[in-house]
């Protein structure tokens, strides 16, 4: 590692020396150093002004991926004198003789097929056979292969023909690089390398490359190539455009892609081409073109809601700009005359693990479940005196019981649907030895799932053991982020408290847009990074100014007997100048402002709520007694304002605040879990944990933990196998305190980022995201 650091800054320095600015069309050349790292060889090469990732993979005989495997922070772009890993590919000399051809290497990954590779570069499997005669047909991990490139007419010819998915992407108010990325299910670099020359700074209106990516849970809308037959459709009366698209079984972009300028406002005996495709699911993709109500788009494409809800169940009402949302359509054989009846074009079979797998009822999986019971300190427990039933509770053996009582249930619901499950339950503490102990056994290598174990300790040794032997395994109840790196098989259940944000911004977005929006913390040391982070991301996502009506303001005055110029939201208003232009509306400054405690105190909180507009105050604050007089003050001031208040980050945690602060100030807070005991699901949980264990569950002894745990992984994993994790982004399943959504980076495990927000309402804590 000495000789390799050596080594870099000396090609550093030589490279300071010689740099020059490139011109276009720069040739890279390879790199004569090599290096072994780890026992692999690299070329070492160091980017200069004007090169390409793709430029550079071209040149080595490599994949933009290879690169982004070996440099993770290549993911964000490159930059001049940035240092690169390049592996080490031998080219052999029978390329020499390929000159008419222009291609690159991939070197094939593991698991990786003919099939895989032919889709991700929009080629065909015979055209790669080609170029590689000597081709066999089962691909090894490391072998390296030409990958023709093809011109871009001939790249976008072949995309349309296999219903691949290129797009442009038009920036909106309030996108980044990072929230494009995000959701397209792309890297920044991959956008950058797309876009040659984008910088940070995006601007409104700019068209940008989306790389050949298919957005997270975007399903193929049936966009024909020019050479695809269609119908033609006479609009009858009282006919939408949104009922024809249900009757056909297509959506409606594809329907306008091939019928240009085509609006909503249609006519009677109108002709619209209908593309012609063979429907495989039930339902078709509708793209909102702006915010809209979701019971109102089942409304036009004359569904319940009720069916629309059960296709997209994260969505709440709110429908913004851009989202994507299922449809539900009925598949059945049209009755057309044989000129009118669909050709069916032959195309090559599409793999889809998360659709087409079918579980094998006859196959059992193997589960195990690493439990701390100290079975060394107690192996039975015989109470003389029912009195005395209250010390139980003080047993290390019973702490984690009613996990494992509450995954029996899900268990037993998973078995009485005619599916098999080995439950191994093993006895793991915080006890290496012992843990050791219970690695060699010989079953535990055929586990297909580990759940546990609970302490870190133990932990560690056996995600070891799970990453060697390719087994998934589940961290309960940790929230350090650090278990879940540099082993993909983890999987963190409670979300990093970090997260809270992105999911705090999302929900104000969605349901508090034009809203006053105000972050109080302490003072200017505490909780500056997340403070600072909310409110430059709310900016970018918020309008920059609201309009009010006049009107609306001028009752509000009239209603609190304001006749002088009044102070609101830090700007000075007069309410006669309001009165005479009742018609006309008044701009108010939509930027997040900030207060810190200690020195703008409570006038310099005053001064910036709003009594024409709904306020959301964001307390953030890990100090209770601040917490309590804040909450004293803000309730002081609720008769005057409309406050809305937001805790953050442990608010869930604080237990003895009094109950009408949090009802008048509608406090919302967020918690790994929420359990809402009026639901029919927690109801029928509850009766059946009393009628098999005749006791209560609790949350602080983690029985709907157990049961969320098991039913959640079982069935993952009954449904999709042992490689379930590559669905899990279409997998949903009702749980009992919260949801699972998985992220992954890079070779690290995976983490779920949800947090539930839940809201004090009428004397009820109520989930806030209905």
């Amino acid at each position: 590692m000495k000789k390799l650091l050596y080594l870099i800054l000396i090609l550093f320095f030589t490279y300071s020396a010689y740099y020059t600015v490139a011109q276009e069309n720069i040739i890279v050349e390879k790199s004569e150093l090599t290096e072994k790292i780890n026992g692999k060889k690299y070329y070492i090469h160091f980017v200069k002004q004007g090169q390409t990732l793709f430029s550079i993979a071209k040149a080595y005989g490599v994949t933009v991926n290879d690169i982004f495997t070996e440099n993770p922070d290549a993911q964000l772009g490159i930059s001049p004198g940035q240092l690169l890993k390049i592996p080490y590919v031998k080219i052999p000399q029978s390329d020499n003789l390929i000159k008419d051809v222009d291609f690159f290497y991939h070197i094939v990954k593991k698991k990786e097929t003919l099939y895989n590779i032919s889709k991700k570069n929009s080629i065909t499997i015979e055209e790669i056979e080609k170029i590689n005669p000597e081709l066999k047909d089962v691909l090894k991990e490391g072998q390296y292969l030409k990958i023709p490139i093809k011109k871009e007419s001939e790249t976008l010819e072949f995309i349309a023909k296999t219903n691949g998915v290129i797009m442009e992407h038009r920036v909106i108010k309030g996108e980044t690089l990072y929230s494009i990325a995000k959701q397209y299910s792309v890297t920044i670099g991959e956008i950058r390398n797309a876009n040659p020359g984008l910088s940070d700074i995006i601007n409104i209106e700019q068209v940008i490359n989306i790389p050949n990516q298919r957005p997270t849970g975007l399903i193929d809308i049936g966009i024909p190539s020019d050479s695809v037959k269609y119908w033609e459709h006479k609009v009858m009366k009282k006919e939408n455009l949104y009922r024809i698209a249900k009757n056909y079984a297509v959506s409606i972009d594809s329907i306008k892609l091939i019928n240009p300028g085509l609006t909503e406002d249609i006519k009677i005996e109108q002709i619209i081409k209908i593309p012609k495709n063979d429907p495989k699911e039930n339902y078709i993709i509708h793209t909102s073109d702006k915010k809209d109500k979701l019971n109102r788009i089942a409304k036009k494409y004359e569904v319940s809601y009720e069916d629309v809800k059960n296709l997209n169940p994260n969505m709440t009402n709110k429908v913004i700009k851009g989202q994507i949302i299922k449809i539900p359509v009925e598949i059945k054989e049209k009755t057309l005359p044989d000129s009118l009846k669909p050709q069916k074009i032959p195309i090559e079979d599409i793999i889809d693990p998360c659709e087409r797998y079918e579980f094998n009822k006859q196959k059992i999986y193997n589960v195990a479940l690493m439990l701390p019971l100290y079975l060394e300190e107690i192996d039975s427990i015989y109470i003389k005196d029912p009195s005395n039933i209250n010390e139980l509770s003080k047993l290390r053996s019973l702490k984690f019981i009613q996990f494992y009582e509450g995954m029996m249930i899900a268990v037993d619901s998973i078995e009485k649907i005619g599916l098999k499950i080995n439950l191994f339950v093993y006895d793991v503490d915080n006890n290496i030895e012992k843990t050791n102990k219970i690695l060699q056994s010989s079953e535990l290598t055929e586990m297909d799932l580990i759940i546990g174990p609970f302490f870190s300790t133990s932990f560690e040794l056996v995600s070891d053991f799970a990453k060697t032997f390719q087994i998934k395994i589940v961290n309960p109840l940790s929230t350090r982020s650090e278990i879940i790196f540099d082993n993909p098989y983890v999987f963190k259940i409670k979300p990093d408290i970090n997260t809270q944000i992105e999911q705090l911004i999302s929900f104000i977005v969605e349901d508090h847009p034009k809203n006053n929006i105000i972050i109080v913390r302490h003072n200017k040391y505490q909780h500056n990074t997340e403070s600072n982070f909310l409110k430059n991301k709310l900016n970018n996502l918020l309008e920059n100014g609201i309009y009010i009506n006049n009107s609306a303001i001028d009752s509000i005055f009239n209603k609190n007997s304001f006749a002088d110029i009044t102070f609101i939201e830090n700007s000075l208003i007069d309410p006669l100048l309001i009165k005479n232009s009742l018609n006309d509306s008044t701009l108010f400054n939509n930027k997040v402002k900030e207060i810190i405690y200690t020195s703008d105190s409570l006038p310099g909180l005053r001064n910036s709520l709003s009594i024409v507009r709904e306020n959301i105050i964001i307390a953030i604050s890990t100090d209770k007694v601040f917490t309590m007089v804040l909450l004293t003050r803000l309730n002081q001031l609720r008769d005057t304002f409309n406050i809305i208040l937001f805790g953050l980050p442990k608010w869930d945690n604080y237990d003895d605040i009094e109950t009408e602060h949090l009802l008048n100030l509608k406090l919302h807070s967020l918690s790994p879990i929420f359990i809402d005991y009026d639901t029919g699901n927690i109801k029928q949980f509850i009766l059946k944990f009393r009628s098999k264990y005749n006791t209560e569950p609790e949350v602080n002894k983690y029985a709907f933990d157990g049961f969320d745990i098991g039913w959640y992984f079982l069935n993952a994993l009954i449904k999709y196998g042992r490689d379930f994790e590559k669905c899990l982004p279409y997998f949903q399943i009702n749980l009992i305190q919260t949801k699972y959504n998985f992220n992954k980076t890079d070779n690290n495990g995976y983490e779920n980022s949800f947090w539930n927000i839940y809201k004090y309402e009428d004397y009820k804590i109520i989930n806030a995201r209905k």
